[in-house]
């Protein structure tokens, strides 16, 4: 089913049979390319990106610090024991030029923090959650880096020297979660419906904390083995479905960014197009690391740093759902490639 309104026009962009799918908050549609791709017989992990490639620069944020280091030590000293499992996502990650950081791009922080279930027990991931970013918060200050707690939701805000704030959330789960996970993300559901949902660390969804091949993951010295030990056990084809859940989720969520009523009011506001046009091509962007897709990455970059292309609103409108149609179409096997050994890295 076609996203972009070819043949039938309805006037938004998308075509009659998108938004009738809409309405019924039917899951989006997204064509697999080779679903039975050849698999490694075993899963390899390899990081994409050294640690230091997460140094914080003191000429931002006042000190010399760095990210994964910082977690870590927070972690340590909240559990008490050194096994954990530092796992940063988002922009991050994705949003960078010739391995530099375009911090510009770069509003949030996403941590996955993986520690021993046994570690979590008789006390919430809540209230975790709170220790956890207290205790980073205190590493920072400790290091020299200017940042606030903000009150009452507890949230590290890292602060740069002309006074912007980056949000640092930190996600805390069970290290089990990497592989239990997998088990389940076949029972979601990627909808068309936008939703509103809890926080995180009220609500855990174990399927997000799955182990993602293509994620970058930083165990502690002691948790070195235990972490290979979960990757081996974890079988290519399991990987492979985790891998299609999650390009799967984000196309989704790129579409719930950009539904009628976004492209109404793009249409009627530039203001409005600029912020729904960047919470789409951030979707893109990790979209197009996931496709091992290097000319799209840096094309998304070049979108998000400019404004919409000749300042057209309708023609920026109608690339953007043309975009979310080439996406809709996924080859399995370019997936398969992040399960298999460090040379089929990007």
């Amino acid at each position: 089913m076609p996203v972009a309104s070819v043949p039938v026009s309805t006037g938004l962009g998308y075509s009659r049979e998108h938004l009738a799918l809409r309405a019924r908050g039917g899951t989006v549609p997204l064509r697999v390319v080779n679903p039975a791709p050849f698999l490694p017989e075993a899963v390899t992990h390899h990081n994409t990106l050294p640690t230091d490639a997460f140094d914080l620069p003191a000429d931002r944020f006042g000190g010399a610090a760095n990210l994964i280091d910082c977690v870590a030590a927070a972690l340590g000293a909240v559990t008490g024991q050194d096994e954990s499992v530092v796992s940063p996502v988002g922009s991050v990650v994705y949003a960078r030029r010739d391995g530099r950081l375009l911090w510009d791009l770069v509003h949030d922080i996403d941590v996955w923090c993986y520690v021993p279930g046994a570690v979590l027990a008789g006390r919430s991931l809540h209230q975790w959650h709170v220790a956890l970013q207290k205790r980073l918060h205190a590493e920072f200050r400790r290091r020299g880096l200017r940042s606030r707690l903000t009150w009452p939701s507890n949230y590290v805000m890292l602060i740069e020297d002309g006074g912007q704030s980056r949000m640092i959330e930190l996600k805390i789960a069970h290290t089990e979660w990497l592989s239990r996970g997998l088990g389940i993300v076949h029972h979601r559901f990627c909808g068309l419906r936008a939703r509103r949902g809890r926080a995180y660390s009220l609500t855990p969804r174990l399927e997000w904390a799955a182990y993602s091949a293509f994620e970058n993951h930083y165990p502690t010295t002691a948790s070195a083995q235990s972490f290979r030990s979960v990757v081996s056990r974890v079988r290519p084809a399991v990987a492979l479905t985790g891998l299609r859940f999650m390009y799967h989720e984000n196309l989704a969520g790129a579409m719930r960014r950009f539904g009628p009523a976004h492209v109404l009011e793009s249409h009627a506001s530039e203001a409005r197009l600029l912020r729904n046009r960047r919470g789409v091509l951030k979707k893109v962007l990790m979209l197009s690391v996931m496709r091992r897709d290097e000319e799209l990455r840096r094309r998304t970059l070049a979108d998000l740093q400019g404004a919409p292309v000749h300042g057209n609103r309708r023609r920026s409108i109608g690339e953007l759902i043309e975009r979310l149609d080439e996406l809709s179409t996924v080859d399995a096997s370019v997936l398969a490639q992040w399960l298999g050994p460090p040379g089929a890295a990007p």
